[in-house]
């Protein structure tokens, strides 16, 4: 580590509350501080919200749980030439684009279709009030995971660290989750809000409506097992338990065959980037040998254009036999001087350099 590590420090303290990454701040020795010391990188609230119960309200900022960085991401492109490709709305009865301005929104009714502009659906969805309303508290154990959607973390606001560690830390000992509702983005979200080993962590849940029942499910029957199966079956589980879930000791097969062909195919390209476009690479290289193949061309045009003038008017003076004949006894009587010529201008170049030394 360079001497100048603590000034790194306390730029890592400085802009991390502002959600920036650790990751990103390299020592100039270029150590990753974030990695050479552990830090979490600071993760910037995607929204804010106020948790509510009964006359208590404590302000909170929603942060994302799953992580876009590190995952392949990819674009649809035109195979021939890797162009990046747009989508395009086309009317199924004329067969013509769709402008965005004239779309509307088909909704499924008893008796049919009922077609609504934008701002009229919009108007029909309720508002937005920023409150997540926790309405009862149930035993942690008896929330069923098949209704889970999406997890999100929850951060005291502004002024309200006491409150928000007061919350967590009673549904922590009593083992209790908060039930409520949050009306966002034009949609009314069931959630659940229990206690985590630092804070609170809030789920999105499924409505009753959408999910199936269980025993709309096929099962089969037991049948009969023997004492020696169940045995078999426990020494088994006892053999592969563990005292808890550790996610980082399983590693994504898919992801990594997947960047194992990226590699070669970067490899068979010549890239030398681990990221990017390889029909655009490709793209820019060619357009790089084209500019030095223009280069190299309009050198060339310069060097060769006397003899390309001179060919060109000798072909446009034979045109026929009698010229052609004129044409040579006129290039024999002009080769004495036009040497002569080059002979006077090769002589009087020298002299022109020695007066001007």
């Amino acid at each position: 580590m360079c001497s100048a590590w603590r000034f790194c420090l306390s730029v890592y303290d400085d802009l991390s509350p502002r959600g920036i990454s650790g990751s990103s701040i390299t020592c100039r020795c270029g150590t990753v501080l974030a990695s050479a010391w552990g830090m979490p990188r600071t993760s910037r609230a995607m929204s804010s919200a106020t948790l509510s119960l009964g006359l208590v309200a404590i302000p909170v900022g929603i942060h994302a749980t799953r992580r876009r960085e590190g995952r392949i991401s990819y674009h649809l492109v035109h195979a021939k030439d890797g162009s990046r490709v747009k989508r395009q709305y086309v009317c199924e009865e004329e067969g013509v684009p769709v402008e965005s301005d004239e779309l509307a929104r088909a909704y499924e009714g008893e008796e049919g279709e009922v077609v609504m502009s934008k701002e009229e659906a919009q108007a029909a969805l309720p508002k937005a009030t920023g409150r997540i309303d926790l309405i009862e508290f149930i035993p942690a154990e008896t929330t069923d995971p098949v209704y889970f959607d999406n997890a999100y973390y929850l951060s005291p606001g502004k002024g309200g660290d006491r409150a928000y560690h007061l919350l967590a830390e009673t549904l922590r000992d009593g083992g209790s989750v908060g039930v409520g509702t949050q009306l966002a983005r034009g949609k009314s979200y069931l959630v659940a809000v229990r206690a985590s080993q630092l804070g609170l962590v809030m789920h999105t849940l499924h409505h009753d409506e959408e999910v199936h029942r269980e025993q709309q499910v096929p099962h089969g029957e037991p049948g009969r097992m023997s004492a020696s199966e169940r045995e078999m079956a426990r020494s088994l589980v006892v053999q592969l338990g563990k005292k808890a879930f550790d996610p980082s000791k399983f590693e994504d097969e898919a992801d990594q065959s997947l960047r194992k062909v990226i590699a070669e195919h970067e490899d068979k390209e010549g890239a030398h980037a681990a990221a990017g476009n390889g029909h655009a690479r490709k793209k820019k290289s060619a357009k790089d040998g084209q500019v030095v193949d223009l280069l190299q061309a309009l050198r060339a045009s310069l060097e060769g254009a006397p003899k390309k003038r001179a060919t060109r008017s000798r072909a446009t003076r034979s045109r026929s036999p009698g010229r052609r004949r004129a044409a040579r006894r006129g290039r024999a009587g002009r080769a004495r001087p036009y040497a002569a010529r080059s002979a006077r201008s090769s002589s009087t170049r020298p002299r022109t350099r020695g007066r001007a030394r």
